[in-house]
């Protein structure tokens, strides 16, 4: 997938996101079969999922899958077969972490260091001074 494809889907992914309206449901934490639901059920478009695949069709997208609160709500193509992301995984945690830094949760300015947070084998002191924001942009480690 090329990149202007990528930015595509993930801006697509955020459009369906304003097309639908989340209502608060307790969420559920699927083992080894997850529980699908009926996507009016969560608050979510059946056009704006049409339009999803239909823009997904076009793009040549394999296959998506969209869970909320622990329960199928969509799927597109084949889910079952693995696919590679091509490093996509980054550009859509960015997105998500956008809407908690929206609502005041997620503060891009801290560091490691303030929030506690280290690695396995330690992170040195240098590494320690990265921000939030530095993770969430397209990079290998923390530096």
């Amino acid at each position: 997938m090329s990149i202007q494809k990528t930015i595509t889907a993930i801006l697509s992914l955020v459009a369906l996101g304003v097309l639908i309206s989340a209502t608060e449901t307790k969420p559920e934490y699927p083992n080894a079969i997850w529980k699908q639901t009926n996507p009016e059920a969560l608050g979510w478009s059946r056009t704006g999922l049409q339009f999803a695949d239909d823009l997904a069709r076009t793009m040549g997208t394999s296959a998506y899958l969209i869970i909320h609160k622990g329960q199928i709500v969509h799927e597109y193509g084949d889910v079952t077969t693995p696919t590679n992301l091509h490093s996509i995984r980054k550009s859509i945690l960015s997105i998500l972490m956008g809407i908690y830094h929206d609502q005041g949760t997620v503060k891009l300015e801290k560091t490691m260091s303030e929030l506690n947070i280290d690695d396995i084998g330690g992170l040195s002191d240098t590494e320690k001074q990265a921000t939030v924001e530095q993770l969430l942009q397209a990079r290998s480690g923390i530096y």
